[in-house]
């Protein structure tokens, strides 16, 4: 018995270190009607540069966004076009001068839904946004 104790606790350490990655970032969104999550690595929004509306323009205009959007949909064989529909400014929760674009867009494929959600970093780098269902009443 107290072996397996012993062989219980040294395996521990181990089995901790392959959950030490660090935990995403997430943040929801109500746009319009649809309740988003957004998940994003503190690594990537360290890299994106800082900045304040007090400060003047973005380091990514609304041009950068529908630029980057444009070659991610160009990557995809999948998607044949991408439409922007609307675009939003936000601030990233419990970031300092950290913002982000949430986009809607119509997107033509032959796989996938129709509308789908963009969060955009004042770097360009570009994450899904995902909509969560509605739940079941």
């Amino acid at each position: 018995m107290r072996w397996s104790g012993f062989v219980l606790f040294a395996l521990l350490p181990a089995a901790a270190g392959a959950f030490s990655g660090p935990w995403p970032l997430e943040i929801i969104e109500q746009f319009d009607d649809a309740k988003l999550v957004v998940y994003g690595s503190e690594d990537d929004i360290a890299a994106a540069p800082m900045w304040s509306p007090d400060r003047g323009a973005p380091p990514l205009t609304i041009a950068g966004v529908l630029e980057v959007l444009q070659r991610w949909a160009e990557s995809d064989p999948r998607v044949s076009a991408l439409h922007v529909e609307e675009i939003e400014l936000k601030r990233i929760p419990r970031h300092v001068d950290r913002w982000y674009y949430l986009v809607r867009a119509r997107v033509e494929s032959r796989t996938g839904p129709p509308v789908r959600f963009f969060a955009v970093l004042m770097n360009g780098k570009v994450e899904p946004a995902i909509r969560e269902p509605m739940p079941i009443k």
